[in-house]
């Protein structure tokens, strides 16, 4: 049996139902490695440190393609901080993802120049 000790209680935001703000709480396990370092397990239902869900994630991340994010975070009650982290995550991905090898040329407007 798993004692208290030897958990680390959690808790993440979920995508709302009936209009209503769902949590998800959990008790997760500590494990030592052969060193002694007590790392947590990866869990499949939301990314280490963010405190959402992946479902509330996507969400947002849907969302926010459609309406600006002061409005965003009213509709789901956040800051607008915390839901820029989130994009920001997964901004840096899809940048390290990307690949350029095939532009071979590129369009500045004036505009854009003077940034």
């Amino acid at each position: 049996m798993v004692t208290a000790e030897q958990t680390i209680e959690k808790t993440w935001k979920h995508l709302y139902f009936w209009q209503y703000p769902t949590y998800l709480h959990a008790r997760i396990p500590k494990l030592k490695d052969k060193t002694r370092k007590v790392t947590i397990i990866d869990l499949p239902w939301a990314r280490e440190g963010s405190g959402f869900t992946l479902l509330f994630e996507s969400m947002v991340l849907e969302l926010a393609k459609h309406i600006p994010l002061s409005r965003l975070g009213k509709q789901v009650g956040e800051e607008d901080k915390r839901l820029m982290r989130i994009l920001s995550y997964y901004i840096g991905i899809s940048k390290e993802q990307a690949d350029y090898t095939d532009i071979s040329r590129i369009g500045i407007d004036e505009t854009a120049s003077k940034r």
